[in-house]
Order: C-alpha cells, then sequence, then structure tokens
C-alpha cells in the first residue's frame, strides 16, 4: 500500500462521480480496493489466503479493464500484479 501508485490510483475505493466517469459502476461490478482488502483481513473476513489473493488481483484486474492498455493506471496495475 505504500507504493507510489497505490497511494495515487489502488488505496482507497473509486469514486465515480468526483472522477468524472459515471459509467465505472456500470462496467465494473465488483470494485474492490487495497484499503477494503485491508479492512477485511483485519477483520478477519478471510477464510483462506486464496480469497485474499482473488480480492488483491481484483483490484489490478479491475483497473486493467476499465483503464485501456497504456494509460498509467493501465500500467501501474499491471505491473503491480505481475
Amino acid at each position: 500500500m505504500k507504493e507510489k501508485a497505490c497511494v495515487a490510483y489502488f488505496n482507497i475505493p473509486v469514486d465515480p462521480i468526483a472522477l468524472g466517469i459515471p459509467q465505472y459502476m456500470e462496467i465494473i461490478k465488483k470494485p474492490m480496493d487495497l484499503g477494503t482488502v485491508k479492512e477485511k483481513l483485519e477483520s478477519e473476513c478471510y477464510d483462506h489466503v486464496e480469497a485474499l489473493a482473488a480480492d488483491i488481483n481484483l483490484v489490478w484486474d479491475n483497473a486493467m479493464y476499465f483503464n485501456p492498455a497504456g494509460t498509467d493506471v493501465h500500467e501501474c496495475a499491471k505491473a503491480l500484479k505481475d
């Protein structure tokens, strides 16, 4: 969560109104961010590590799906997922 890209893009939920992307919730059916993952982890909501990994990967997958290849958000998500 301390990575520069995470601070910039992935630590808090996407706010479609503030970002001027009202279609976000139509395109991304299951939003996820690292802050939510951290809260779920601290609240012991994950039954197994695979569920944690799935949520983390969902952060990157959503970012890459919504943002075109070549954009900073897409490329940061791709690099972090790799």
